[in-house]
C-alpha cells in the first residue's frame, strides 16, 4: 500500500537517514532536506520516493528546490518538476522547469526555459547539462548569454564557473554597444575579459570590419591580435597580413608577416613584413621587403624601397606617399631607380631625389633631381633637373646622348616621345647611311628638342644656333665617344617586377 506522510524538516532528515541512505558515505549520496509530503510505494517501484511541496535537496555542497520531485536513493537519482532551482554557495544558480539529477555523476540534466546565472552573466537555454562537482554548464541546442550591455547566442556552448570561462561553438554572434562579433569557435574568459577567436570570426568595430581565424580582444584595455587570414577594413583602406595587432582606444595597430595595406579610394598596395599604421590619422609605415604598387591604367608601377611610408598633407585631404633608401621602380615600360622617393596626391607627380636613373625602351636619363608627373593615371611628363643626361645605346661601344642643364620628357600613350633640352645642351650622335654609322656627330646648343620612335633617338633638332661637326669614326678619339659625366648603368635596370628587390653591386 502507498503511503503518505506529512513531514518537517527534522522528520524529512530523520526519515531519509534511516531508510535512504543507510548505504553510502555521509555527503557522497543526495539529502532531503526539507517537503512537506512524502509517497512511497512498494508495488510500482520500492526504490521510489515522491517528495511534494517546497522540496529542498542537498548533495555535497549543492542545493536543489523544486514544487515536487521522484526521488531513487539506492541509484542515488532524482527527478525535479516545477520552479526547479539549484544553487551553488553564492555564486551560481540554475534554474528550470526539469531537471534530473544523478548524484553519482555530479551531473543535472536540465530542460525548458534554463536559466544559468553568476554575478556577471545569465545563460538562457533550452536544455543543459550541469556539472555540480566541477560547476560545468553544457548546452547543444542555442543558447543566450546575457553579461550587462553585452548579448551572446550560440548553437553550442561550455561554461565553467570556477575558471569563468566559456566555450561556444556554431554561429556564435555577440552584440555589443561597441562592436559585434560572428565567429565560429570562441573562448571567453569572463575573470579577466579576454575573448579568444578560435575558428572563422568576423568583428565589426566601429567603422572596422575585421575577419581573422584565430586572435584574441582584451574588453578592458580594447586591444586585439588577429592571426590567420587576417584582415582589418574600412571605407578608405584595408589592411592584411599573417597576423594584425589593433588598439581601438589610440587606433594605432602593427603588422607582422605578409602585411598589405590597400588605399581603396587611390589604387594604392603596400606591402611588406613589417607595419605600423594609425587608422585615426591613415598614417602608416612598411619595412622588410617593402613594396608599393600604384595601379595606373593598363599596368601597375612596382616601387621597393628599405621603408615605405604615407601620410596626409597639411590639408588632411591629400596622401603623400614616401619611400626612402635604395629605391627601385618597375613598370613595363619604364624602370627608375634612387636613394628616396616622394608622391603627393596632391599634384601626382613622383619625385626622385639622389643620383636618380630612369630607364625607357633603350633609353637612360638621369639627373641631379628628377620629377615625374601622372595624369588621368598616365605618365604624362618627366621633368629632370641640374645636369640632366640621356643615353641611347646603338651598340654595345656606341651611344647617342644628349646632356644639358635641364629636360623635360613627354609621353603619349605611356611612351615617351619628345624630350626637349633647356640650357647647355650637347649632343653625341651617331648618324647612319643605309643602316651603317658614317660618323660621331658632335652639337651644342643651349636648346634641343629631341623625338623617339620605337624607343629609339629618331632625331635631334636644335633650337637655337648651334656648333656641331662630324667627326669620321676612323679620325675619332676615345673622347669623342662620350660626353663629361657620362655613366652607363644598364646593369642596376630592374628587368622586371621581382628585380626591384635585388640591388646589384658592381
Amino acid at each position: 500500500m502507498p503511503f503518505r506522510i506529512k513531514i518537517s524538516f527534522v522528520i524529512a532528515c530523520l526519515i531519509i537517514g534511516i531508510s535512504a541512505i543507510s548505504s553510502g558515505k555521509s555527503g557522497d549520496k543526495i539529502e532531503i532536506l526539507q517537503a512537506d509530503y512524502l509517497k512511497g510505494s512498494n508495488t510500482i517501484d520500492p526504490d521510489l520516493r515522491k517528495l511534494i511541496g517546497n522540496v529542498v535537496l542537498r548533495h555535497n555542497f549543492t542545493l536543489m528546490f523544486c514544487d515536487s520531485a521522484y526521488l531513487y536513493p539506492s541509484r542515488n537519482i532524482f527527478e525535479a518538476y516545477n520552479n526547479v532551482k539549484i544553487v551553488q554557495g553564492d555564486s551560481v544558480t540554475l534554474e528550470c522547469k526539469y531537471l534530473k539529477y544523478d548524484g553519482n555523476e555530479n551531473l543535472a540534466h536540465a530542460i525548458n526555459d534554463v536559466k544559468l546565472m553568476d554575478k556577471d552573466m545569465t545563460l538562457y537555454t533550452s536544455l543543459l547539462d550541469f556539472n555540480t562537482e566541477f560547476s560545468v554548464g553544457n548546452y547543444y541546442y542555442g543558447g543566450k548569454i546575457i553579461n550587462k550591455k553585452t548579448v551572446l547566442t550560440s548553437q553550442k556552448g561550455t561554461y565553467n564557473s570556477k575558471k569563468k570561462e566559456f566555450h561556444f561553438k556554431n554561429n556564435v554572434v555577440v552584440k555589443d554597444p561597441q562592436y559585434e562579433v560572428y565567429s565560429d569557435t570562441l573562448k571567453y574568459l569572463s575573470d579577466i575579459e579576454k575573448v579568444f577567436f578560435l575558428g572563422p570570426t568576423t568583428i565589426i568595430l566601429d567603422t572596422n570590419t575585421i575577419k581573422c581565424e584565430y586572435g584574441w580582444y582584451e574588453v578592458k584595455d580594447s586591444v586585439a591580435q588577429f592571426e590567420k587570414n587576417a584582415s582589418i577594413v574600412n571605407n578608405s583602406q584595408k589592411v592584411t597580413g599573417d597576423l594584425l595587432y589593433y588598439n581601438q582606444s589610440t587606433k594605432k595597430g602593427k603588422g607582422r608577416k605578409n602585411v598589405q595595406i590597400f588605399d581603396i579610394k587611390r589604387d594604392i598596395i603596400v606591402k611588406g613584413n613589417i607595419a605600423d599604421f594609425d587608422r585615426k590619422t591613415e598614417y602608416f609605415t612598411v619595412t622588410d621587403s617593402a613594396l608599393l604598387i600604384m595601379i595606373t591604367e593598363g599596368d601597375s608601377i612596382f616601387i621597393h624601397a628599405d621603408t615605405l611610408c604615407s601620410l596626409y598633407d597639411t590639408t588632411a585631404k591629400n596622401r603623400i606617399l614616401k619611400a626612402y633608401y635604395k629605391v627601385k621602380i618597375f613598370k613595363s615600360d619604364i624602370q627608375s631607380k634612387c636613394d628616396s622617393m616622394v608622391y603627393s596626391s596632391a599634384d601626382s607627380i613622383i619625385k626622385l631625389f639622389y643620383k636618380p636613373i630612369i630607364w625607357s625602351g633603350e633609353n637612360q636619363i638621369s639627373a641631379n633631381y628628377i620629377e615625374i608627373y601622372i595624369k588621368n593615371r598616365k605618365f604624362d611628363k618627366i621633368k629632370m633637373n641640374e645636369l640632366a643626361f640621356l643615353i641611347a645605346i646603338e651598340d654595345t661601344s656606341k651611344f647617342n646622348q644628349v646632356k644639358g642643364k635641364n629636360m623635360t620628357g613627354y609621353f603619349k600613350n605611356n611612351e615617351l616621345y619628345k624630350i626637349d633640352v633647356n640650357g647647355n645642351g650637347q649632343s653625341v650622335y651617331f648618324p647612319k647611311e643605309k643602316q651603317k654609322v658614317i660618323g660621331i656627330n658632335k652639337i651644342e646648343s643651349s636648346d634641343m628638342r629631341i623625338y623617339i620612335e620605337n624607343k629609339k633617338i629618331k632625331r635631334i633638332i636644335c633650337l637655337t644656333a648651334p656648333t656641331a661637326r662630324l667627326i669620321p669614326l676612323k679620325d675619332a678619339t676615345q673622347e669623342d665617344y662620350k660626353l663629361k659625366d657620362f655613366n652607363w648603368l644598364d646593369y642596376l635596370r630592374p628587368r622586371n617586377k621581382d628585380d626591384i628587390f635585388i640591388m646589384p653591386i658592381k
